[in-house]
């Protein structure tokens, strides 16, 4: 299974920017939009950022 690093932002976040977060070993820094989505993944590292309204729990369905 893949393991994933995944970044919690404000739901106003209309961009973010990605370097690796490794120092040296990182990559170069790159801005991701999220153009009207809640969750975008950086191309170089795999790195999601999703925005909170995203990692809420969503209510579940009951049987009437």
């Amino acid at each position: 299974m893949e393991s994933r690093e995944i970044v919690q932002v404000k739901d106003d976040t209309e961009s973010v920017g990605c370097d690796g977060g490794g120092g040296a070993l990182g990559h170069p820094l790159v801005y991701l939009s999220f153009e009207n989505s809640d969750e975008v993944d950086c191309y170089y590292c795999s790195r999601r950022f999703v925005k909170e309204r995203a990692l809420k729990p969503k209510p579940q369905a009951t049987d009437a």
